[in-house]
């Protein structure tokens, strides 16, 4: 059986606390079983983004986020800065 993850290929600090966003990891990972069911289903997957809150980021109330999913390749960013960048791949569960 297959499942899909996210394997992030770019990691940047964010622009409100120090270190990465583990909060906008969580949501990639989470974004990547919809997009890879979509995938298995029609053969391709879909381009989408949106912006989005995350409730489990400490700085939620100032920080509002833009994600882009294009060609497999998902990425996440504060205003002008792409904190996450990666794509979706398949694998086998175990």
């Amino acid at each position: 059986m297959r499942h899909e993850r996210f394997e992030p290929i770019h990691c940047a600090s964010c622009p409100l606390k120090s270190g990465p966003c583990l909060a906008g990891l969580e949501f990639l990972e989470t974004l990547s079983v919809p997009l890879g069911l979509a995938r298995q289903m029609t053969g391709e997957m879909p381009d989408l983004e949106g912006r989005v809150q995350l409730n489990a980021c400490p700085a939620r109330a100032e920080c509002a986020l833009h994600w882009r999913a294009v060609d497999g390749q998902v990425e996440l960013h504060s205003g002008e800065q792409r904190l996450w960048q990666g794509q979706v791949t398949a694998q086998l569960a175990q």
